[in-house]
């Protein structure tokens, strides 16, 4: 990761506390995919629950049961949860402290088309 962001154009997706300081300082932007809770909550259970059934291993070859999927707070559903409530305002909050000049939070069906235009028409435009 730290060659990563020492080039002069990077791009990284997710948002890794592991890595975050190192990531951050050295970025210029941020976009957040502001998705609804429900959307994301359901389709973290859908994954969870469809792991559960069919057995799928995870890494370093483990397998999600029930009790682990109910009972553990590091089960995507319930980081979900959190996230959802919590996470927001905690990233606002550290994001503005960063390196970052310039912080998105777009609404993915109504914001992202437009977004992505605008920066195809910068990266354009730089490149004339």
């Amino acid at each position: 990761m730290s060659a990563a962001v020492q080039q002069q154009h990077w791009v990284i997706d997710g948002n890794y506390s592991v890595v975050r300081d190192l990531v951050w300082r050295r970025c210029t932007t941020i976009v957040w995919l502001d998705y609804a809770f429900t959307r994301v909550f359901f389709r973290a259970l859908r994954r969870t629950a469809g792991r559960v059934i069919t057995g799928e291993r995870l890494y370093a070859g483990n397998r999600e049961t029930v009790r682990d999927a109910l009972l553990y707070a590091e089960t995507e559903q319930r980081w979900y949860e959190i996230k959802a409530v919590f996470f927001r305002g905690d990233f606002e909050g550290q994001a503005s402290g960063v390196g970052s000049e310039e912080l998105y939070w777009l609404d993915p069906k109504r914001e992202l088309d437009a977004f992505f235009h605008a920066c195809h028409a910068w990266a354009v435009a730089q490149a004339l």
